[in-house]
C-alpha cells in the first residue's frame, strides 16, 4: 500500500504534491488530506494508469476516482478510491474518507483520513500450489492518515503527512505484520507573471527507505495550458493539463530509473 501512483498531476510533479502547489485537486485525499481545506469549490476527479508498458507478461493498472467538497466555516470533505490490478496476481484497493478544516486565519489546513484497504490473491489453486495460507484469498484492515499544509505566504506551501498512522495488522496468517508508518513532506514555491511557474521538492520515508523528487510546473495563457516534469531517484516524469471552464484533461508520462525494457507509463485524468 505504499503506492505514489494516485492522480496524473501528482505523478507528474512528484512527491512534492504533498505540499499542494496551486490549484488543489480533490485526489489530494490521497495523498495529503491535510490540503483539502484549499480546494475551490467542489471537484470530481478520475485517473487510469498503465505502468511499465511493454514490459512482457506484464499488465498492471491503476484506477482511482475522487470527490471533494468545500463546506462552510473552512472546512471541507473528501471522497477516494484507489484500485491497483498486478497482472491479474494481486489486487489492491483503498477507500478513503477524509476531512479537512482551516486554521490561523486560512494559512493552516490540517485534516484527517479514515481508509478501508484490501489485498486480494487472484490466483487460483493450481496456480499457488494449495498454499494454505494463498488460500484465504486477501485481507482487508482499517488504517489512517493525517497531515497539515501551511501557506508560509503568498509563493510558498509546505506540507507533512504521516501515512498508516494506525499500524494495521496485514498478514494473512496468524502472525503478526504490521503495515508500518510512512512520511511524507513537500515544499512548492510560486511565481507570477504572465507564465506561472511552480517549483517543488518532497520526500518519502518508511521502513523500505527514503525516496525524493524535485518538480517543475509551467502554466502558460492564463492558466489554460499547464506543462510539468520531475525526477526522483525511482522515476522521471513529463505531463501536460489543457484546462476549459469546468473540465481540466491531465496526462503524465513517466520512466522507470530502474528498469529499461519498458516504453514507460501512462496516466490520463
Amino acid at each position: 500500500f505504499d503506492h505514489v501512483d494516485w492522480g496524473v498531476r501528482a505523478v507528474g510533479i512528484g512527491l512534492g504534491y504533498v505540499g499542494v502547489g496551486g490549484e488543489v485537486s480533490s485526489d489530494i485525499v490521497m495523498w495529503n488530506v491535510g490540503g483539502l481545506g484549499f480546494i475551490n469549490g467542489g471537484e470530481v476527479s478520475g485517473m487510469y494508469g498503465m505502468p511499465f508498458m511493454g514490459l512482457s507478461g506484464i499488465d498492471m493498472k491503476y484506477s482511482m476516482l475522487s470527490l471533494g467538497k468545500l463546506l462552510v466555516g473552512g472546512q471541507a470533505v473528501g471522497l477516494g478510491v484507489g484500485m491497483f490490478d498486478g497482472a491479474g496476481v494481486w489486487s489492491e484497493s483503498e477507500y478513503v474518507v477524509g476531512y479537512s478544516r482551516l486554521f490561523m486565519e486560512g494559512k493552516l489546513s490540517a485534516g484527517l483520513a479514515l481508509k478501508y484497504m484490501e489485498y486480494k490473491v487472484k490466483l487460483d489453486a493450481a496456480e499457488y500450489n494449495n498454499d494454505p495460507l494463498l488460500s484465504k484469498g486477501g485481507k482487508g484492515v482499517v488504517s489512517g492518515d493525517v497531515g497539515v499544509v501551511y501557506k508560509l505566504n503568498d509563493s510558498m506551501n509546505v506540507g507533512f503527512v504521516v501515512k498508516d498512522v494506525l499500524n494495521p495488522n496485514i498478514a494473512l496468517g496468524d502472525e503478526e505484520e504490521k503495515l508500518g508508518m510512512s512520511y511524507l513532506g513537500g515544499i512548492s514555491y510560486a511565481t507570477g507573471g504572465d507564465v506561472k511557474m511552480i517549483y517543488s521538492v518532497g520526500f518519502m520515508s518508511s521502513d523500505a527507505g527514503t525516496d525524493y523528487s524535485l518538480g517543475l510546473e509551467a502554466w502558460l495563457y492564463g492558466g489554460k495550458i499547464g506543462l510539468r516534469g520531475s525526477y526522483s531517484n525511482f522515476r522521471y516524469a513529463l505531463g501536460a493539463s489543457y484546462n476549459l471552464e469546468k473540465l481540466r484533461v491531465d496526462y503524465t508520462y513517466a520512466i522507470p530509473s530502474q528498469l529499461t525494457d519498458t516504453s514507460g507509463s501512462h496516466y490520463v485524468g
